[in-house]
């Protein structure tokens, strides 16, 4: 997924922190109070922010917004973007010339398994379904 902007982060980070006060739906009027910006402003930016499956939205006098597992998710990964141009996929201990240029990490929170996206760059025919595969070197 792509990188938020400051103002989209801190519009996601406001919404979600006022779910979790309520666990209602959240009006654009009070991110706006909480944020210190325009309601305009932020109805705009929470429009994007639905676009990428982040918030959800009900219209109508008892509507608002919420957030979606994916953005508790989102939230919770730190960008790992400066690390991906160095990232190959290896097939055992086999490195491949399949290079990583993203990685989504989704269902971080199961205790049983994650699950990864990732936008490869390569010949794929050079690993099948049910493949062990890592990534790597890693920094960490």
């Amino acid at each position: 997924m792509q990188n938020l902007s400051s103002t989209q982060r801190e519009i996601l980070l406001a919404l979600i922190e006022l779910y979790n006060k309520g666990k209602k739906m959240i009006k654009s009027k009070e991110v706006a109070d909480m944020i210190g910006k325009d309601e305009g402003t932020v109805r705009n930016i929470i429009l994007g922010l639905k676009v990428l499956g982040l918030v959800e939205s009900k219209p109508g006098p008892n509507g608002g917004y919420i957030p979606t597992l994916k953005a508790y998710e989102f939230i919770k990964n730190p960008s790992i973007s400066p690390i991906l141009d160095k990232l190959s996929l290896y097939r055992g201990n086999v490195e491949t010339d399949i290079k990583i240029e993203n990685i989504e990490l989704l269902d971080v929170t199961n205790p049983s398994g994650n699950k990864v996206i990732l936008k490869v760059t390569g010949d794929l025919r050079k690993i099948r379904p049910g493949d062990p595969v890592r990534l790597g070197p890693t920094p960490y």
